[in-house]
C-alpha cells in the first residue's frame, strides 16, 4: 500500500502522541514505563527525509491528458480540450478530510462573526441557483456593486484575514 508523506507524517505524530499519553499514565513501581519495554520489542519505523517523502507523494500523483472534445472553430475541427490535464492523488484521504474540516470550521467561524467583515460573506436571502457563501483571504474582491457604490473588482481599502497556512501549503503543492 502506498502512503503519501503527509499520511506517514500524520501516522508518526499519532504514534508519538500515543506514546506520550501512555507513558504518563502507565508507570510501574521500578521507574520503567511499560510502554518503553514494548517499544523496544517492536520494529522501529524508517525515518524518511522530507525530500524522500515529497518524492513518494509526487510518484503517487496520477495524470490524465487524453481528453478529447472536437468542435468546429473558424471552419476547422479543433480539440478544445487540448492541454487539459487531470491530476489525481495530489492529496491523500487524510489530507482531504482535514481540508474539508478546516473549510467547515472557517464557515462556522464566519457565521459566528469571528472572521473579518469581508472575509466571510453569505447572501441575505437564499434563492435556488442564486448566491453563495464566499470565504476570501488576502484581498477582497467585490462581485457586484455594493451598498457604498463600489464597482465590482478588488477593493484596496477593505481588509480581510490573511491566507491560512493550510491553504498556503495546498497552493505550494498544486503549483509544483
Amino acid at each position: 500500500m502506498k502512503m503519501s508523506w503527509a499520511d506517514m507524517d500524520q501516522e508518526d505524530d499519532l504514534d508519538a502522541e500515543e506514546i506520550t499519553q501512555s507513558s504518563s499514565q502507565s508507570s510501574n513501581g521500578n521507574g520503567v514505563n511499560k510502554e518503553e519495554t514494548s517499544i523496544q520489542e517492536t520494529k522501529p519505523k524508517a525515518d524518511l527525509s522530507r525530500e524522500h517523502r515529497e518524492h513518494i507523494r509526487f510518484c503517487n500523483v496520477k495524470r490524465k491528458k487524453d481528453f478529447i472534445c472536437l468542435e468546429r472553430v473558424n471552419g476547422k475541427i479543433v480539440n478544445v480540450l487540448d492541454g487539459l490535464e487531470l491530476h489525481t492523488g495530489v492529496f491523500s484521504m487524510a489530507e482531504q478530510n482535514s481540508i474539508v474540516k478546516f473549510v467547515e470550521k472557517l464557515e462556522e467561524m464566519g457565521k459566528c462573526g469571528q472572521l473579518k467583515e469581508r472575509t466571510y460573506t453569505a447572501p441575505k436571502k437564499w434563492m435556488k441557483g442564486k448566491g453563495r457563501v464566499t470565504i476570501q483571504f488576502g484581498g477582497c474582491y467585490n462581485y457586484a456593486t455594493d451598498k457604498k457604490g463600489n464597482p465590482p473588482g478588488i477593493l484596496k481599502s477593505e481588509t480581510v484575514d490573511p491566507l491560512p497556512d493550510l491553504l498556503k501549503n495546498m497552493i505550494r503543492r498544486l503549483v509544483r
